[in-house]
């Protein structure tokens, strides 16, 4: 035990200034009084020791008055008298953080060596501070109000019981969480002059807690009002590994996608708090499966170590492979405390770790919910022997919790994979779904009463209206031959100069069939690009050059550089050959993702006005059917001026989309344009779902003259010239009624006045096509923002 004067202000408050003073006397008046009062009663196995207690203090008349806190270190018998009567007796101080101070105040006179240890640490090192202090001392004054309410008032209160505080090295970043308990037994409250009774409003308010509670206390009762006198006994107990496990529920029950990379951070945060070290580094990682095969390689964001330092190399794949294939034959404990030139010899993944990685001490921890295998627990240093004595028991005391996080994130992984199937690849929407349900009910209802063949019926939706839209991404073709092209040129240059540099350095090593006239090859066969003259160029560089090349390799040490050069540069991901490619096909990505976001959202506001049925087809651009119609939500009012709204609806989603496309452009490694087309079609038809296609398409003779006019009217032309109608930066709407091309006309007025598209629109006829005539046509001019 220890005796000494030991205060934390300065810890607390810093430089800060305390929100309130209080009067606060050290006094043993309460104590002995309660002695007394013990005294009194029946007796009790412990009244010899009271009897020696009020002894003991008797002997100092001065301890019946109030003392400075300083003073209370000339009375070390007092002192352990009382820590006696206020402990279990077979208590070892040293795991106990207990102390005494002067009521509400944060200096202690007497408390345990562990106490004193904890506390003066904290102190001499200058690296420990109090998470938001302001709060602590809220808290801190809310238990002297509590305090208040029950001595002078004598309404019974829950303000001052135990908090919890949390301390923050600011070196690690690491926090520890102490839960503070204050004895208050043996304080005694005093209010200064004339004081007024609270109203039961204001007692029924400050009882509730709530945000406004202490400011009332303050403005009603200043604490400056009060005197404190007596002692308080402290007793601290950390409670880290409570809240880190506490924390780490909040994820489970928070956690709602398969992608943890938000949480990675907040969770290697918990997990180093409880493992008391930010020296040690976490991975959760959760094995996924797909068609009853363990996922070894995925993009999810939950990562081993040995995962990312295998970076896919063949060789250190194989490595991860490998292990990864073995550990899932074998869950185990694997602890290495400080990896040895030894053990990297035995093992190619620990010297994968400690060569690539510098890593010094590793473990893998096997986790498992409802005693399946779901995952792994990482931990890793590029310090030797971080890992201590608790290593073990630390894991298993989250490994609960760790097991249910890892089998949320499988359960999301999967659903959220059966939810890409769901929305990409079958047209079952939630519009329509209620549908299904039915089928699969009167189905499974059949089945169960034994018919001998159940058969599903058919799924139709009469008398919808449609809607068709296209984006094309305009001359798309030429530009991938014209890029393919390009490609090829470049790498038949640079195979040229790779022949031309191994025939200087081993003139031996060619035959006379495997020269080409590369002249012959650049001028003639790629001057004209075909799919015929693609796959002969590719058979010859892919099955005659490649593995010529890679045996002159393995034949001449003095030709890898040369070689491995040339395979590089024709890495389909990474290689120059592949540049204009690549640089089309990340232009056309990023239009068709602008168009496809779009899309979603046009569909999300469609449904919010009416469910219907959306229907998307990606080509080089999209194409989009929407079906509108009584029969899609029956339970729902439908009525005509519906139609119009979704009509609204599509044309400015098309010129958003067109005005983005243009936006766009700068920043396309290939520049490339949009051209936006809508079939308006004045008549309802009928779908049906072809189970055989897994889609839905139209119903009956008549409705398939839609369908016919839609798909002929993309290369359409004006009547009488060679000029198409669909144009880069305009929006062309084919009809067949002028009562719809007068309706179009309003809402074309409508984007115009909110800046889509210009006030001009060419009325033109359109070319006859194959089996369809009377095709008319509204273009209109979509404004960029400097015409807006």
């Amino acid at each position: 035990m220890q005796n000494k004067l030991l205060s934390l202000r300065k810890f607390i408050y810093e430089d800060r200034v305390p929100q309130c003073t209080i009067q606060s006397n050290l006094s043993f008046a309460p104590f002995v009084r309660h002695l007394k009062k013990k005294m009194d009663a029946v007796p009790h196995p412990k009244s010899n020791f009271y009897r020696y207690a009020l002894a003991k203090i008797g002997e100092y008349a001065e301890l019946e008055k109030t003392i400075d806190t300083a003073q209370a270190a000339d009375y070390p018998e007092v002192l352990d008298v009382i820590y006696t009567a206020l402990s279990p007796l077979l208590t070892d101080e040293d795991s106990q953080l207990w102390a005494l101070s002067a009521p509400g105040e944060p200096e202690f006179f007497y408390g345990t060596n562990s106490f004193y240890e904890t506390i003066g640490n904290m102190i001499k090192t200058g690296s420990f501070s109090i998470v938001d202090p302001e709060k602590a001392e809220a808290k801190k004054m809310m238990n002297l109000y509590g305090l208040i309410a029950e001595r002078l008032f004598h309404v019974k209160t829950s303000m001052y019981n135990t908090t919890v505080h949390r301390v923050m090295d600011t070196k690690t970043g690491l926090e520890t969480y102490y839960r503070l308990g204050i004895d208050w037994r043996f304080v005694d409250v005093y209010s200064e002059g004339d004081m007024a009774q609270p109203g039961p409003d204001l007692m029924d308010e400050f009882m509730r807690g709530d945000g406004n509670a202490l400011d009332l206390a303050l403005e009603h009762f200043p604490l400056e009002q009060f005197r404190f006198e007596g002692f308080c006994v402290i007793t601290l107990k950390d409670v880290t590994a409570d809240y880190v496990l506490d924390a780490i529920k909040n994820m489970i029950i928070s956690h709602n996608d398969c992608d943890a990379i938000s949480n990675k951070n907040e969770l290697e945060g918990a997990l180093q708090t409880l493992f008391g070290s930010n020296r040690i580094r976490f991975n959760l990682l959760p094995f996924f499966h797909i068609n009853g095969k363990p996922l070894l390689r995925n993009n999810f964001g939950l990562h081993s170590l040995i995962y990312d330092l295998a970076g896919g190399e063949t060789a250190n794949d194989h490595i991860y492979r490998q292990f990864v294939t073995g550990y899932l034959e074998e869950p185990r404990k694997l602890i290495f405390l400080d990896i040895s030139e030894k053990q990297q010899e035995d093992s190619p993944v620990l010297r994968l770790l400690a060569g690539t990685g510098k890593i010094r001490s590793y473990a893998l921890f096997p986790m498992y919910y409802s005693g399946r295998f779901v995952g792994c627990l990482e931990l890793y240093s590029k310090e030797a022997a971080v890992f201590n004595a608790g290593l073990m028991p630390t894991v298993a005391h989250a490994s609960d919790l760790l097991g249910q996080l890892l089998q949320n994130i499988i359960t999301d992984f999967n659903s959220e994979l059966a939810g890409v199937i769901t929305d990409r690849f079958t047209p079952i929407q939630d519009a329509v779904r209620w549908r299904f349900n039915e089928a699969a009910y009167n189905y499974l209802n059949e089945k169960y009463q034994g018919t001998e063949k159940p058969a599903i019926e058919p799924i139709v939706f009469e008398d919808v209206y449609p809607f068709y839209g296209a984006v094309d991404i305009r001359n798309s073709t030429i530009e991938r031959n014209d890029a393919i092209r390009k490609d090829l040129f470049e790498h038949f240059r640079l195979l040229g100069d790779t022949l031309k540099a191994i025939k200087v350095r081993v003139p031996e090593a060619f035959k006379d069939d495997i020269m080409v006239n590369f002249d012959e090859w650049l001028h003639e066969e790629l001057s004209e690009i075909s799919d015929r003259v693609v796959l002969k160029l590719d058979d010859y560089l892919r099955l005659q050059m490649a593995p010529f090349l890679r045996q002159l390799r393995d034949t001449h040490a003095e030709l890898n550089g040369i070689v491995e050069t040339y395979f590089e540069s024709t890495h389909p991901q990474r290689g120059r050959v592949f540049e204009h490619r690549q640089r089309l096909e990340k232009s056309m990505q990023t239009i068709n993702q602008h168009i496809g976001t779009h899309l979603l959202d046009l569909q999300k506001d469609l449904n919010a006005v009416f469910p219907g049925y959306f229907e998307k087809f990606r080509t080089d651009g999209y194409e989009f059917d929407i079906y509108l119609g009584q029969s899609i939500a029956p339970e729902r009012p439908f009525d005509l001026s519906l139609r119009g709204t979704y009509r609204l609806m599509q044309l400015r989603s098309m010129a958003k989309i067109a005005q983005g496309t243009h936006k766009l452009l700068p920043y396309l490694p290939t520049p490339l344009r949009t051209t936006q087309l809508v079939f308006v079609y004045e008549n309802p038809i009928d779908i049906s779902f072809r189970q055989e296609e897994q889609r839905f398409d139209v119903e009956g003779s008549y409705n398939i003259r839609y369908h016919v006019v839609k798909k002929r009217i993309d290369k359409v032309h004006i009547r009488h010239t060679d000029e198409r109608l669909t144009q880069p930066g305009t929006l062309a709407l084919v009809y067949f009624n002028e009562a719809d091309a007068r309706e179009y006309l309003d809402y074309i007025r409508t984007l115009h006045y909110e800046g889509l598209l210009a006030d001009e629109v060419e009325q033109l006829e359109l070319e006859v096509l194959q089996g369809v005539d009377g095709l008319k046509a509204l273009r209109v001019k979509v404004l960029t923002d400097q015409e807006a």
